[in-house]
């Protein structure tokens, strides 16, 4: 037998009261929208930065394998060369000369001690 119903979806046209109830509606979901289109803004930053900072040290580390070196803090000591007028550092676990400057004004006298009256022998003030 053949079918004598169907439903089919059509346009209709609104009511006053169903293009107000919609309007109502649609103020009440943009603000939601809105939130959440700042919560998704503020998320992707969030990712964008921290692969921003692996990235970074990703860098870091293709660059230190590649040079075979990295800068480290090296415990050096200070040789003076008083003839030259030179400032030489030497680093303490290679015994390699890293740094030369001519010494400083400052550092040309050497200080010496001086005797006063609170630091003799036996004198009292």
């Amino acid at each position: 037998m053949r079918p004598q119903k169907e439903t089919l979806i059509l346009p209709c046209q609104l009511t006053e009261d169903e293009i107000r109830l919609y309007g109502m509606k649609i103020a009440e979901e943009l603000p939601k929208e809105a939130l959440l289109d700042n919560e998704l803004k503020e998320f992707k930053d969030q990712v964008n930065a921290n692969k921003s900072k692996i990235h970074a040290e990703i860098m870091d580390l293709t660059n230190r394998v590649n040079m075979k070196k990295e800068y480290r803090e090296v415990e050096c000591t200070i040789k003076y060369n008083f003839e030259r007028e030179e400032k030489i550092w030497i680093r303490l676990d290679t015994g390699e000369i890293v740094k030369k400057e001519g010494i400083p004004a400052t550092e040309m006298q050497e200080v010496l001690p001086l005797e006063t009256p609170d630091n003799e022998e036996g004198g009292e003030a």
